[in-house]
Order: C-alpha cells, then structure tokens, then sequence
C-alpha cells in the first residue's frame, strides 16, 4: 500500500522526469543546426591554379586553415571557389575531398578524412578574364567529422569537366583566415608550395560541451527516477 506521502514522491519524478526528457529534447533540437562560416580564406583575387580531379589536368590544390575553437569543430560542410574554361558548365557533379595534417613541400601529410561525393555546383557572380566562377561544395555533415584544435589543410577538387581553375585569395571577406602567404598551400602531385592562399571554405558548428553535459546530468538522473517510480509501484502490487 502506498502512503501519501510516497504517492507524492511519484508525481514529483514524474514531473521531473518529463523536464529531463524536455531538456535532451530541447537541446537536441538546438544543437541540429545553426551551421556557420567556421573558415572562410576569402574571395577570389583573380588569379588561380589548376584544381580536378580527372579531365585535361589531374592536380588538385590544397590550403591550410586552423581550428581555433578550444573545444573543436563539427564539420558539415567543405567548398572551393573554381573558374571553368568552359561554357557551358562541364563536370563537377561530384568532387574529390580531404582533411589533412602534417603537409610540407613535397609531402602529402596524413590524410584524416577524404571521399568523393555528389557536389552542389553554384556561380558566385565573380568573374575574371571572361570566366565565371563558381562554388563547389560537398555536405559531409552525415560522417560526423570532428576536428580538435590545431593545424589542417584542405582540398575540394571538382571531379572531371574541362580545366577547373581554383581562385586565390587576398582575405576579402575571409572567417578565421590567416592569408598569411606564407609558403603552406601546396598544389599537384609533388605538393609544391605557393605563395598564396586558395579560396576555400568550411561551414559547421562550433563543438559545446556545456550543452553535452548538461544532457549527460540530465540523462544520468533518469535511471533513478524511473528505478525509485517502479520500486513504488511494486509496492502497490
């Protein structure tokens, strides 16, 4: 037989149950989006280098950035800006991609993270000696890339089409760019350095963990509440 005093109990669980779950709820629901520029180098400066994967030239280029967040980045999505020889717009329904670390002259580092995907394809409104210029971009978010803070570089190659050119950049309306010309962009098979930077991008989220642990307290008190709620009602039974 259950007394007042422990039929009170229960409602108090139940409604403190019901704000747990109303947490996770909420901040599953915030933390699903609100992707962001994380880094940007900028726009182009008219001028560029050969970038594809296949097709007349098979060199692709690659661009260092830095995660500066303390807590990392989630990323969810990576892109070029390229010039095409071509009108028509030839190739770049799909394109090649990689996360490294550890590139120098002549070395490829160790690539993290690399594929190729379905790419979605859209002019910026640049031009530059008659060529229209478009961004080419990749929507990894389903592969859960998480990158701690530190050095990396970057490669959003578009995947055959006549010659794909990728922009250089100055900084103009870079995010968390450097532009630093310092020698650490590389493009080709041979990874030589140039003294510039390409107009690369990446858009994601800033990883929170107040926001994780708060559902991982939240979550930790469920099992008490549910475990006392069902002693109580086999006592009642």
């Amino acid at each position: 037989m259950i007394t007042r005093k422990e039929n009170t109990v229960i409602k108090i669980i139940d409604k403190r149950t019901q704000l747990i779950l109303s947490t996770v709820s909420m901040f599953v629901i915030c933390s699903g989006g609100g992707a962001q520029t994380l880094f940007y180098s900028g726009d182009d400066s008219n001028s560029g280098n050969i970038n594809q994967v296949g097709g007349p030239a098979n060199e692709q280029t690659f661009t260092e950035f830095k995660v500066t967040n303390p807590t990392g980045w989630n990323i969810a999505k990576v892109y070029s800006n390229d010039f095409q020889y071509t009108t028509p717009l030839t190739g770049a329904a799909t394109a090649g991609w990689s996360i490294r670390t550890g590139m120098s002259v002549g070395n490829g580092g160790t690539t993290l993270y690399s594929g190729t995907n379905t790419s979605a394809v859209s002019p910026t409104g640049r031009t530059s000696s008659g060529l229209a210029e478009y961004t080419v971009g990749v929507d990894i978010s389903s592969l859960g890339i998480i990158l701690a803070p530190g050095t990396y570089w970057l490669q959003v190659s578009p995947v055959g089409g006549n010659m794909w050119i990728n922009s250089t950049t100055l900084g103009t309306n870079g995010v968390n760019a450097a532009n630093d010309h310092n020698g650490l962009s590389f493009s080709g098979g041979n990874y030589i350095a140039r003294n510039t930077d390409f107009s690369m991008g990446i858009t994601g989220t800033a990883v929170t963990p107040e926001g994780s642990s708060i559902v991982l307290f939240a979550l930790g008190g469920l099992p008490l509440a549910v475990g006392f709620r069902r002693k109580l009602r086999h006592k009642k039974a």
